[in-house]
C-alpha cells in the first residue's frame, strides 16, 4: 500500500496518518509506505504506533529533494507558502 500526502502539512497530515494506519491495521497488506513533504510526521508516526498499541515497525527511513516535478505530480494547485519552508519528500515503511 502506497499513500502520497502530496503538499499535505499539520495538521491535515496527522489526521491522513491516523486514518491510513487505522485502515493498514484492518488490511491484508503487510507494507505500508507513506511519503510525505511534512517534516514531524516520522516522529508522529512512532507516537501514534506506540500509543495505538499497534504491532508495526518502521523499517525504512529515507528523503530526497523536492522538484519541480515532484510538486507537478502531485496534481493540485500548491500554495508556495505551504510549502516554502520545506525542501525534503520523506519516505516512511511500515511493516507489520
Amino acid at each position: 500500500m502506497i499513500i502520497d500526502l502530496k503538499d499535505y502539512r499539520c495538521p491535515n497530515a496527522q489526521v491522513a496518518l491516523t486514518r491510513v494506519l487505522e485502515a493498514f491495521e484492518i488490511c491484508s497488506t503487510n507494507e505500508l509506505t507513506i511519503i510525505t513533504i511534512e517534516p514531524s510526521l516520522e516522529r508522529a508516526l512512532v507516537h501514534r504506533i506506540e500509543h495505538m498499541s499497534y504491532s508495526m515497525l518502521i523499517t525504512q527511513a529515507t528523503s530526497r529533494d523536492i522538484t519541480d516535478e515532484i510538486v507537478t505530480s502531485w496534481g493540485v494547485d500548491v500554495d508556495e507558502d505551504d510549502i516554502s519552508d520545506v525542501d525534503q519528500q520523506h519516505t516512511l515503511v511500515v511493516t507489520k
